[in-house]
């Protein structure tokens, strides 16, 4: 097994400097073993979990979303299909969302995407990258900001 530290090493790139050192040590230089046995311990304590916490993610953002589009009146058999392109950075998009504001925001874009006959005046990825910036704040302040601005078209229109 020798000294090879090549695996050790790619490994360390992953864990803190003291953790990869305890591993240095107590491997003594056996790295294949130490390096597989590593990945399935990554997978098993944070990448699994990660994955279950993102797919509840999807799954209660896609049923917001047909939330959304049932209180506009429609049915979703009759809703349009997205480009995969699209679909693809919406739902990874609503995946990763925690805030329950941000994840509403996601919500309302894929439904109006989806609905037929609405012609966005942004490109859904335009949108999706501004929502993907934003923090759980900056989402309040635009909330409040839009809010607003409704409120003086309604005033003006009347």
């Amino acid at each position: 097994m020798g000294n090879d530290n090549r695996g050790l090493e790619a490994i360390s790139d992953i864990m803190s400097p003291v953790a990869s050192e305890v591993l240095r040590a107590a491997a003594g230089g056996v790295s294949p073993g130490i390096k597989e046995s590593t990945s399935d311990i990554w997978g098993a304590l944070v990448g699994d979990p990660l994955k279950i916490w993102r797919t509840r993610r999807l799954i209660d953002g896609l049923e917001s979303v047909a939330s959304h589009i049932r209180k506009k009146g429609l049915n979703l058999k009759d809703a349009k299909a997205l480009p995969f392109g699209d679909m693809l950075i919406l739902f990874d998009g609503i995946s990763k969302e925690d805030d329950q504001t941000l994840s509403d925001m996601w919500a309302r874009l894929i439904a109006e995407c989806m609905i037929k006959n609405s012609e966005p005046s942004v490109s859904t990825r335009s949108v999706a990258a501004l929502l993907d910036q934003m923090s759980p704040e900056s989402a309040n302040v635009f909330r409040l900001l839009a809010k607003d601005a409704r409120i003086e078209f309604i005033k003006n229109a009347w």
